[in-house]
């Protein structure tokens, strides 16, 4: 086993979680035999892990591939293997079909990971349709300035690749030091001369201000999506860094070893959760109608929560229709306004009928739902399209509906007939 040290350092949480690990070698002599194996390998798995993810970021950082929360452990054990056995032409062919191909259905994991990516929802899918149809001129130009614009964002001064951008996030897995602040020194290079050779690097000022000219390929812009990635980790570690100090600081008081095994257990289901979800393919009309009760969709969850939105809107209940529809209406910074609000725009849209168009199974805590709406505006009918997303939320971020320990909540996709 390789020295895992390394990347414990800059990580304090793995390293206490490492730390009790070790701590019950001293008493693991006393557990049962069953209980034993299960903490040898626990610790087995832990440690290769950590490994893993360390051996490739030392193996491809400096070709613009990290590692990040959301990363597939098969696939970067896949690479590092190839490294070693192959060299890196070998491996970075392998990376480079995985993010041209098989990444694919992870990217619906950067749709709501923070505000600032829900605002880009609609040109992240752009970028991504061009990405994965190879249309990369473009791709690589709305990765760029998603990136740069969520940053800003965030941040509230700067964009991602300006001097001084404070990228630093406490025990966040994308600010080791092969991470994502060293992605930034690299495409932040300066390029003052025009050049016609083809890049493999999304060098931003190149690129932006129109001196590489040839930077229309998969290396270019799934090293993009990588960046993408990464960044979304970035936000939600920064964004909850102060509780996770208070966190760990309680935690080092130390707990009883068998809940560090506990802790440990569930992160490593979760993850096999999350790799082993399937799609699930919904017939309308078959599995389930195309227009009926609440209560007829309860066999789905998010569904049953979605078609009780729609009966608030045609019950005229604008208190319940706020909770379900807040995003709508989260800039009313006094809540109890927003029922208000919500009346203030759907008396203009009385639902009249709703029938369900299709319904996507996107990712294990992300759904998407079309329906057609026939509202009444004026004593005029109109008959339209919309679009909703479900997403299944814990207190802090997305969750896991397996765990039941958080809620579907509606995100309006397309609600463009409200306003026309």
């Amino acid at each position: 086993m390789k020295n895992i040290n390394n990347m414990l350092e800059e990580m304090p949480s793995l390293k206490h979680q490492y730390e009790q690990m070790q701590t019950m070698n001293f008493v693991k002599i006393f557990l049962k035999k069953e209980d034993r194996e299960k903490y040898e390998k626990l610790k087995s798995d832990f440690e290769n892990l950590v490994v893993q993810m360390d051996c490739y970021n030392k193996n491809f950082s400096d070709r613009g591939w990290i590692v990040y929360d959301l990363i597939k452990t098969e696939f970067v054990e896949n690479a590092n293997k190839i490294f070693e056995n192959e060299g890196m032409d070998e491996a970075e062919k392998y990376i480079l079909n995985y993010y041209t191909n098989d990444v694919k259905s992870m990217t619906t994991f950067l749709y709501y990971p923070s505000k600032e990516f829900k605002d880009r929802t609609e040109l992240i899918k752009i970028a991504l349709d061009d990405h994965f149809n190879k249309r990369y001129y473009s791709s690589v130009l709305m990765f760029l300035t998603i990136v740069d614009g969520i940053i800003n964002d965030f941040t509230k001064s700067k964009g991602f690749f300006a001097e001084g951008v404070d990228l630093d996030c406490w025990d966040c897995i994308v600010d080791c030091s092969n991470g994502l602040k060293k992605l930034k020194g690299i495409y932040n290079t300066s390029r003052k001369k025009t050049n016609t050779e083809e890049i493999y690097f999304p060098y931003r000022n190149g690129i932006l201000h129109g001196r590489d000219l040839k930077y229309g390929n998969e290396y270019v812009s799934s090293k993009c999506l990588v960046m993408l990635f990464a960044i979304s980790d970035w936000i939600k570690s920064k964004s909850t860094e102060d509780k996770r100090k208070e966190t760990l600081k309680k935690e080092l008081n130390p707990p009883p070893l068998n809940e560090s095994v506990k802790r440990y257990t569930q992160i490593q289901e979760d993850r096999k959760i999350i790799q082993q979800w399937k799609p699930q393919n919904i017939i309308i009309g078959t599995d389930i109608p195309e227009n009926g009760s609440s209560n007829e969709y309860i066999k789905y969850e998010y569904l049953h929560e979605f078609i009780k939105m729609l009966e608030y809107w045609k019950q005229k209940n604008y208190g319940k229709l706020a909770i379900k529809l807040e995003i709508l209406f989260n800039n009313e910074i006094t809540p109890n306004f927003r029922p208000k609000r919500c009346r203030e725009l759907f008396e203009k849209n009385i639902l009249k009928r709703y029938k369900l168009i299709s319904v996507k199974d996107q990712a294990i805590y992300m759904k998407v739902i079309e329906i057609e709406v026939t509202v009444e505006k004026e004593n005029r009918q109109i008959t339209g399209i919309m679009r909703f997303g479900m997403v299944y939320e814990g207190n802090d971020s997305c969750a896991l509906p397996n765990n039941k320990n958080g809620k579907w909540n509606i995100y309006p996709q397309d609600v463009r007939i409200l306003y026309s």
